[in-house]
């Protein structure tokens, strides 16, 4: 009878947690329908106005007029120039196009490019060219887990570069990002993650997708982060 009821409660257990992802997967689709739409407004909205002003901005330039005229012209120009490319950051932050359109290997590429810029990491990815299907949801899910893992290396690993590989393995889809920077003591890495780390919310995130993650690193040899995440089964 204890057998029965151990059954019972682990069947029980495993049913709440599969409802648990199922809502969770729900949040995260919502989510990401919620972010698309914001960045196409930001699109469509703020930033066609911001390019007609800048186009008006330069036509007057263009005229005859004083050189004060044309100075303050030209810093309103940097200005605008400045919140337009602002603007275009959140808009890919929120939902990159790239990752919509092309899917997530071209996507990754550009946030290895966007690191560059942002954080001066270099970023080599490497990709074995494997058809990889996940849904929208799964895409933008993986795409914000490399960014927020790359983002960590660029802050607390003193490396100048990290490395992406991405893999097609047994129905799954692998990535790792790898860095031979600082490291860290895994034993340590519950009370790292308190402090800002910042692998609780790719841990969360890739589990609640239905993936897992492995952490492998070694104080002054660098980290190793695997993600690794079901493809699509429509698509298999």
């Amino acid at each position: 009878m204890d057998v029965s009821r151990r059954k019972a409660a682990e069947r029980a257990l495993q049913q709440a947690n599969q409802t648990l992802r199922r809502l969770a997967a729900r949040r995260e689709a919502v989510r990401e329908e919620e972010r698309a739409r914001i960045a196409q407004n930001l699109h469509d909205g703020a930033g066609q106005s911001i390019n007609l002003l800048r186009l008006k901005l330069a036509a007057i330039a263009r005229r005859p007029g004083d050189e004060a005229r044309a100075a303050q012209l030209a810093e309103a120009q940097g200005i605008i120039d400045q919140i337009n490319q602002e603007i275009r950051s959140l808009e890919f932050e929120l939902s990159p196009p790239v990752l919509r359109q092309l899917g997530l290997v071209p996507a990754i590429g550009w946030l290895a490019e966007d690191m560059q810029r942002s954080y001066g990491l270099g970023v080599v990815v490497n990709d074995d060219e494997e058809e990889k299907p996940l849904d929208q949801t799964l895409l933008a899910s993986m795409f914000r887990a490399v960014r927020e893992l790359l983002i960590n290396v660029a802050k607390h690993a003193n490396v100048n570069t990290a490395h992406v590989d991405i893999q097609r393995a047994e129905g799954n889809i692998l990535i790792t990002v790898s860095d031979m920077g600082s490291g860290f003591d895994l034993a340590k890495l519950d009370r790292l993650e308190t402090t800002g780390l910042g692998l609780a919310g790719v841990r969360e995130r890739t589990e609640f997708a239905g993936g897992s993650l492995h952490v492998s690193s070694v104080p002054g040899a660098g980290t190793t982060v695997t993600i690794t995440m079901p493809l699509s089964e429509k698509t298999l």
